[in-house]
């Protein structure tokens, strides 16, 4: 989290909007400090047993929480390779890797591959380009070429023909040499079949949705309150409380202007997402914190005094047990917690 400077930020205080100025006197006038006059030194009563608190170290920091949908990181709609007939379809929840058949119209089967770049075009001898070479690796990878002939580079050879051939084999369909872009789907990660669109035996044109596929990995979004989102930066750590109550770790992707000028569009990954079974469409908790100033010198906000003057003070209890008021400069309040300048760290300050 980031930390803001104190002399612009407005602190939100017991419902209500207060400016944080050098002295801060708005702020603990809110809290409604008590006034009266104080002179440097004070006698003490040895009779009296004063209830003190130590000037400590903490972060200043507001919690904010909103509510977001799990759904995939990504989708993608697999089209019919031809006009025809489904023959089969891979059914809804089934996680399809490099190498499976997706789907099979006619006798035109859907095939995937790994990579990152889409299939724009057919491919054969003669062909180059950085596609080439991605189809080169996906079918090395796959074990098409045992022994070696193919310079995986991005020239489409007769020995790349040759690899083709081998792996329509193994589909069992024509030996082209070459590849129809319709026919194969370029994953970048395995993905799941999230929904079905034409079931076997329906009549397809070339293109239409036969499926849509989703990734394993799961992101939540949330629409954040403009006041709220303004403390949320890419790369920020929240926590997600999943339906069972589980609380993981997460991280900020991104935050964009969202449905209308009051709220922005939070997108979180799961930093572990082993942990995380699949809840797409489930609606879970999002909290983080905001750190207005760190590792600030604090106080109970009850125990500053505001003279006439307009100046705060607070009493010091030293260890002879004489009492000192001492001028304080207050900042920002955080709850019931305000960060205090005049005073040394472990100091004994008297609780009113």
């Amino acid at each position: 989290m980031r930390l803001h400077t104190l002399r612009s930020r407005t602190a939100a205080v017991g419902g209500a909007a207060i400016a944080v100025g050098a002295l801060g006197v708005a702020l603990f006038a809110a809290l409604g400090s008590t006034s009266a006059n104080a002179d440097d030194a004070n006698d003490t009563d040895p009779a009296i047993e004063y209830a003190t608190v130590e000037v400590r170290r903490v972060d200043l920091a507001v919690g904010h929480e909103a509510t977001g949908s799990v759904e995939p990181s990504a989708t993608l709609e697999i089209g019919s390779p031809t006009n025809g007939t489904v023959v089969d379809v891979t059914d809804p929840g089934e996680l399809i890797e490099p190498g499976d058949v997706i789907a099979t119209v006619d006798d035109r089967l859907v095939v995937a591959i790994s990579g990152t770049i889409p299939m724009w075009r057919d491919l054969g001898v003669g062909d180059e380009g950085p596609d080439v070479q991605q189809l080169e690796a996906a079918l090395v990878d796959l074990g098409f070429d045992p022994d070696g002939n193919v310079t995986v580079d991005d020239e489409f050879t007769d020995a790349t023909a040759s690899m083709v051939d081998d792996w329509h084999v193994s589909l069992g369909t024509e030996e082209t040499g070459e590849v129809t872009a319709a026919s194969v789907v370029v994953l970048a990660e395995p993905m799941r079949v999230a929904t079905v669109n034409a079931s076997t035996g329906a009549q397809v044109t070339g293109a239409d949705p036969l499926l849509t596929l989703a990734s394993v990995g799961q992101v939540v979004t949330a629409l954040v309150p403009v006041a709220d989102a303004v403390t949320l930066d890419v790369d920020d750590n929240v926590t997600l409380r999943l339906p069972d109550r589980t609380e993981v770790a997460g991280t900020v992707r991104s935050v964009t202007l969202g449905t209308d000028a009051t709220v922005r569009s939070a997108v979180v990954e799961f930093d572990d997402p082993d942990l995380v079974p699949p809840l797409d469409g489930v609606t879970i908790d999002i909290s983080w914190t905001d750190v207005l100033v760190e590792d600030a010198p604090t106080l109970p906000a009850d125990v500053f005094r505001r003279l006439d003057s307009g100046i705060y003070v607070v009493d010091l209890l030293a260890d002879d047990g004489s009492i000192t008021s001492v001028q304080v400069e207050p900042g920002v309040v955080v709850g019931t917690t305000a960060d205090v300048s005049g005073v040394p760290i472990g100091a004994a300050v008297i609780r009113p």
